[in-house]
Parts: structure tokens; sequence; C-alpha cells
């Protein structure tokens, strides 16, 4: 059964009975029966069974439909347990933070994960290091949630942190589309991905590329650089004049073995 932005939707009497999570106003269908609005919780009704949603309703635009679970797993007049939300549902989102540690400062791993929540963000998880963000996506935009994290971090540290939002699919393509996956990689080789907020113009991609190396390739797809570091990114061929002739926005960059880490945490 579909269940499309306009609401949830109950079966017929002679189905198992399903519960649709996702947030919305309730649609009646049916035996079925519901009630909800915006900014409220919103309860379905059927065959006697009475189940809290522990989702708002009202933010419905751009969410992707919705798994159904059988509505006998929640228990009679009972809240929905959580771990029963669409996987879709629960798919965190990760915002990347740069130069959390530089500069002679130091950031213990819980700070940043009580500034986000403080923030407003739920599900917070520092992950492999302080400046990994893991959170429940909601009804704001990535930008949004950029800005909202490096006010909040200025505030809280005294100092500028760019950050930088991607959703669980976004990485998990990253991944994939790895240009370097046919290269050979020995010792400390590795390649890094830089995030950048949005695609470089065309100049700085071929200015980028022009200053690749045999040692250290560099390509920019989108809004990620791509760096074949195949001695090890502590080793690099290019040297620092030759970074800033590239002009390249403010980025942050990561492991690629540490975006397939995340990709896959933040998706489970």
């Amino acid at each position: 059964m579909r269940v499309a932005n306009a609401g949830w939707a109950c079966p017929r009497r002679s189905e198992t009975p399903l519960i649709a999570v996702l947030p919305s106003k309730i649609e009646q269908r049916g035996a079925g029966r519901g009630t909800g609005s915006a900014d409220s919780a919103a309860f379905v009704e059927w065959a006697g069974w009475r189940v809290r949603s522990p989702l708002s309703v009202g933010r419905a635009d751009g969410w992707p439909d919705a798994d159904l679970v059988p509505s006998e797993r929640c228990g009679r007049r009972g809240a929905l347990d959580p771990r029963l939300r669409s996987q879709s549902m629960t798919t965190r989102h990760v915002a990347f933070l740069r130069a959390l540690n530089v500069g002679g400062h130091t950031v213990k791993m819980g700070r940043p994960r009580s500034i986000c929540t403080d923030a407003g963000l739920a599900g917070v998880e520092t992950v492999i290091a302080s400046g990994n963000i893991l959170f429940e996506p909601d009804h704001r935009s990535q930008a949004t949630i950029e800005s909202l994290l490096e006010s909040a971090l200025r505030d809280a540290l005294g100092y500028e942190v760019t950050t930088f939002v991607r959703t669980a699919a976004e990485l998990a393509d990253l991944v994939k589309v790895n240009p370097y996956s046919g290269v050979a990689l020995t010792g400390k080789g590795s390649v890094g991905v830089g995030f950048f907020r949005a695609p470089p113009p065309a100049g700085t991609i071929e200015a980028a590329r022009a200053e690749s190396t045999p040692v250290d390739t560099l390509d920019v797809i989108g809004r990620e650089l791509w760096w074949c570091a195949r001695e090890g990114q502590g080793r690099p061929s290019i040297s620092d004049a030759a970074w800033r002739r590239m002009q390249l926005p403010h980025m942050t960059i990561r492991n690629l073995t540490t975006v397939a880490r995340l990709a896959t945490k933040a998706a489970a």
C-alpha cells in the first residue's frame, strides 16, 4: 500500500491492521479513522487499536513514502515503538566540522555533541572524531542546518567552525562513484574527499586539476574535491603555494574509508 504525502491510510477490515509512520495529517480511509493536526501528536484508530506516532505531523513535504508495520506489534492503545519507524525516517545526516581542533584548540568528543543537541538537533552522535556529527533530519534544509550549527559552535567555542551537511545517501553515492577505485594504493596511500558547500566555478576546477602530480591527483566532481594521495596525505607533493593558486572554497577533507564508515552508520 502506497502512502503519499497527503497522509496515512488504514486498510480494509479484512486486512491486518497497518500503521504508516509518516509525519503528516491523517486521512480517513475505509474502516480506519484518523485524527491529527499540525504540530500535534497523531493517532490512528482501527478495529479498536489506538496508536500514537512518535513523530509530529504536518511536515510531509519532501519525505519519502513510509514503511508499514502491523499495528498489533505496537500494543493495544500503546505508544508506537520508535524502533518500528520506517528506515527511511531514521536514516541520519552527517555534519562535517572544519578546523575544529586547529590553531591551538582542542575540543573533546562530547562537546560538539552537546552543542548540537542544545541547538535543537535530535539523535546526535559523534563518530570516529569530534568533527563528524550524525543527527536525525527534520523539515529544515541542509543550508539551514549548516548555518544553525555554525552559529551555535561560534557562540559556544568562540571561533568559526565551517559546517558541511550530507545525507546518508549522498555519502553512499560517493563511495560508489570513487573515481580512483581502479588505482592500486599501497602503504599510506589513500583517497581523500573534500566537502564544499556548493560546486566551485569551472575555473577553480580546472586549476585544481592542473596542479595534479604523478603522486597526487586532484579532481572536482559536484560538491566534492577528490584527492588520490598515492603516498598518503601526510606527505603531499602539492605545495602550499599550489593549493593557494587553486583558490578553492572552504572545505573539509575526510579519508574515503571514514566516509564509507559514516555512510554505513548513518543508514543503520
